[in-house]
């Protein structure tokens, strides 16, 4: 076979040929691209469902764990109760937290007193409870109206402060002790 073609002319036949082919195998990539993205589209929005259903579901067995770590605890917290009543402990736990609460609150009063600590002591049968509260006043007034609010509370039946409290003028550390009165049994 012969070519009659010139040089140059073969040169650009060959050039318009490898380039005709270069754009047909890149349209050919870009549908054979595009057809996969359309069809692989329904797979992705699968897979996309399924793991926010999971996270639902794993949601819910959290929630079904907690509830039932809930349940384990209610159910101790019966159980403590329980034995804290046979034992006798249950009755004086919310009055001594009230009395707590009643330092602090008739504490909070005044600026020119702090509370340092609250100490409980349970002695033997037959003698009355005692709760030692310790901090420091500004004044000797501070302590004197703040022992006298302390056995103002029905809970309380003497409040006592030593005297070697009141020596000081000024930053008066003290420790005031609280005889608690007989409690009521229902």
């Amino acid at each position: 076979m012969m070519d009659f073609l010139p040089q140059d002319a073969r040169t650009a036949v060959r050039r318009e040929y490898r380039l005709r082919l270069g754009i047909l195998s890149a349209l050919l990539c870009a549908a054979a691209l595009s057809a996969g993205a359309v069809l692989l589209a329904p797979a992705y929005l699968s897979l996309v469902y399924e793991i926010d259903a999971r996270r639902v579901e794993d949601a819910r067995g959290d929630t079904a764990a907690e509830t039932a770590a809930y349940e384990r605890a209610r159910a101790e917290l019966a159980e403590a109760e329980a034995l804290a009543s046979r034992l006798g402990v249950s009755e004086r736990a919310p009055a001594l937290s009230a009395l707590v609460r009643e330092i602090q609150k008739t504490a909070a009063q005044t600026d020119a007193l702090t509370i340092a600590g609250i100490s409980y002591e349970r002695p033997a049968a037959g003698v009355n409870e005692t709760v030692t509260v310790q901090g420091t006043a500004a004044t000797r007034e501070t302590l004197t109206w703040f022992t006298a609010a302390l056995e103002q509370s029905p809970r309380v039946a003497h409040a006592e402060v030593p005297l070697a409290a009141l020596a000081a003028e000024r930053n008066l550390p003290f420790t005031i002790t609280l005889t608690l009165a007989p409690q009521q049994q229902p």
